[in-house]
């Protein structure tokens, strides 16, 4: 496997790790809005 390879794999890997860290993020701070909104 070549370096160019495996460096678009990681790179590819961390772009999708970043995006679901910040779906994760966003799902819950619209949790806590509604939670605000419930109480």
């Amino acid at each position: 496997m070549s370096n160019k390879k495996l460096r678009g794999i990681i790179q590819k890997f961390s772009a999708g790790y970043i995006v679901s860290f910040a779906l994760k993020i966003s799902s819950l701070k619209i949790i806590q809005k509604s939670h605000q909104k419930n109480l």
